[in-house]
């Protein structure tokens, strides 16, 4: 089970995180600022990506977005149970 404190806990994870959406980006660190965006970020895995491959790192890209989506439901969910517990409770 998913605790309040776990939720906070990913929820302050999220939260500290660089702003998204990420996207991954082929190729070597450029010299300078990012050139594509504000809102790129250029992940270097060197040993998970060589053991893995770009698998892992799109992974890593993609849960800057899916990560606090998940939170969010988490939190919406267990609102309604405690809402439906508690009608259940008054019947």
């Amino acid at each position: 089970m998913i605790t309040k404190e776990d939720i906070d806990r990913y929820r302050e994870l999220c939260d500290a995180a660089l702003p998204g959406p990420w996207e991954l980006v082929q190729g070597s660190h450029p010299d300078g600022p990012d050139p594509i965006s504000e809102h790129t970020i250029l992940v270097f895995l060197n040993t998970v990506v060589a053991e893995s491959g770009n698998k892992t790192a799109a992974f890593i890209v993609a849960s800057r977005d899916i990560g606090p989506r998940l939170v969010n439901e988490v939190e919406r969910l267990n609102i309604l149970v405690e809402e439906l517990k508690k009608q259940l409770r008054q019947t």
